[in-house]
């Protein structure tokens, strides 16, 4: 393969996976004063909505958060309930639930009168025929408030076991809320709703008084759909690294899938360099970097004349009937996975100008250090095919 070629393939391959991510969009919610604004500015981790004692959402604000290498649209609805408000404000929620992947109620501690959140996601249900159109999740906030209001300690908590006053407190709020609520909410499908605590702090900046907040952005990610995952992972350091893996481990089934070619003489790296390709634009866009096509090219073109070697010997075995195609695909993978890492590595270490000596000696460390077993059982689970050890 010539160096015309990969560059066609790079092109080719750049087209494709250049709009395969797209920016999540949550409609966040809840009554007047149950917390919105402070809980959209905990969850960005930056100021995004003005807060106070009084209503502050009189009428639906669209943010968008694209500073900073964020973006994220959060729809922030006026608070529902308000008398003489219901009708319009239920249609705004209407309108906004067309184009957004997660719906986010916030139910205030310790309210006892639910029949405005009820009546709200009964009325989307009922306009959508049965159940809901996009995921729901309940954010059971300001939990700060359980009694006794002064006790708060969010780093002590334990909820899991509660011991504290505040600790029953607040669990027996908890259970009351998904009674009564968790029937009536039907999910697209099926499955139980999520009924998370939290509280997000006097402000956004005073990361010792939250609670909550990083379980409620695991729980949105996981229900984002996958187009949506990789923006909204940039909002924490964990997310992240979780992003980073699911995207790399995706691609490396996808290139030993891609590797299963039985066919002598026809090149893995045709089918296997688009998906490389494809991981890398996502990895550079999950930490906000330009992955132009030159930077492609400068560096997947030497890399892919230095590990020619290890190609030719997954080509080799083709000649192998059945358990060799196995073994290059397990080749094929396991080279895209330790590319992947290698290149998450150096993106998390804040190193983007490298290049494709930087990029080998890295993919080549993992290559030497990965446990080959582990990565063998995994490919098993997600194909159900038991591909066979190289070494």
């Amino acid at each position: 393969m010539n160096a015309q070629q990969i560059a066609d393939i790079i092109l080719e391959a750049k087209s494709k996976f250049d709009s395969c991510d797209e920016v999540p969009t949550i409609v966040l919610a809840g009554r007047t004063g149950s917390g919105k604004s402070s809980l959209m500015n905990a969850l960005a981790g930056r100021f995004v909505s003005e807060t106070g004692v009084i209503p502050t959402t009189q009428t639906p604000v669209e943010h968008e958060l694209a500073e900073g290498g964020l973006p994220l649209r959060v729809v922030d609805l006026p608070g529902v309930g308000e008398a003489g408000r219901h009708a319009q404000r239920l249609e705004h929620l209407l309108e906004s639930l067309v184009r957004a992947h997660i719906l986010l109620v916030t139910v205030p501690c310790a309210s006892r009168d639910l029949t405005y959140e009820r009546e709200l996601v009964g009325a989307v249900q009922m306009h959508y025929g049965t159940a809901l159109p996009l995921p729901c999740i309940v954010a059971c906030t300001k939990i700060d408030a359980a009694a006794p209001v002064r006790d708060w300690n969010p780093a002590a908590l334990n909820l899991a076991s509660p011991a504290s006053e505040k600790e029953r407190n607040i669990i027996a709020w908890l259970n009351y809320v998904e009674r009564t609520m968790g029937p009536h909410i039907r999910q697209p499908f099926g499955g139980a709703t999520s009924f998370l605590p939290c509280c997000a702090g006097e402000s956004w900046e005073r990361a010792e008084e939250r609670y909550g907040i990083e379980a409620l952005r695991n729980r949105i990610y996981e229900s984002l759909p996958d187009a949506a995952r990789t923006y909204f992972a940039r909002l924490d350091g964990a997310l992240c690294d979780r992003r980073a893996a699911d995207i790399i481990v995706e691609h490396s089934v996808s290139a030993a899938m891609a590797g299963l070619n039985p066919l002598p003489g026809i090149p893995d790296a045709l089918f296997i360099i688009p998906i490389q390709i494809g991981m890398l634009i996502r990895l550079s866009r999950l930490y906000d970097r330009p992955f132009t096509w030159d930077v492609a090219v400068r560096l997947l073109g030497p890399l892919l004349a230095r590990s020619a070697g290890r190609m030719l010997a997954s080509q080799l075995c083709k000649f192998v009937p059945v358990a060799g195609s196995l073994a290059g695909a397990a080749v094929a993978g396991a080279l895209t996975y330790c590319l992947g890492m290698a290149f998450h590595a150096l993106m998390h270490g804040g190193s983007w100008h490298v290049d494709s000596d930087v990029l080998l000696r890295q993919a080549e460390k993992i290559w030497n250090g990965m446990d080959i077993g582990a990565f063998l059982k995994e490919l098993e689970r997600r194909t159900g095919i038991v591909f066979p050890s190289w070494k």
